[in-house]
C-alpha cells in the first residue's frame, strides 16, 4: 500500500470546513469504517482525518502523518 493512497494509517485527509469533514466521515462510515460522533463537531479547520484503520482518527499538526491529502486529490481517488 502506497503511503499517497487515503486508506493508508499515516496519510491524513484534509478538511477545511464542515461540509468536508461530513463527506469525508460519512464516506467512512459507508465503507465500515467507525467514526465517533465527536469527528463530526470540528469547528478550527483545518483538519486531517486518518481513515485507513478500522476507526478514523484526526489530527490538527501538520508533523503527525507521512502524507496530508488535498480534499479534491481524495473526492478522485475514492470514486476509483
Amino acid at each position: 500500500m502506497e503511503v499517497k493512497e487515503f486508506n493508508h494509517p499515516l496519510t491524513g485527509v484534509v478538511a477545511k470546513n464542515n461540509q468536508e469533514a461530513k463527506i469525508i466521515l460519512n464516506w467512512a462510515e459507508s465503507v465500515g469504517i467507525y467514526v465517533n460522533p465527536i469527528l463530526y463537531k470540528f469547528e478550527n479547520f483545518p483538519v486531517w482525518f486518518g481513515i485507513g484503520e478500522e476507526s478514523a482518527s484526526f489530527t490538527d499538526k501538520m508533523d503527525r502523518l507521512l502524507y496530508y491529502m488535498p480534499f479534491r486529490e481524495f473526492l478522485i481517488k475514492k470514486e476509483k
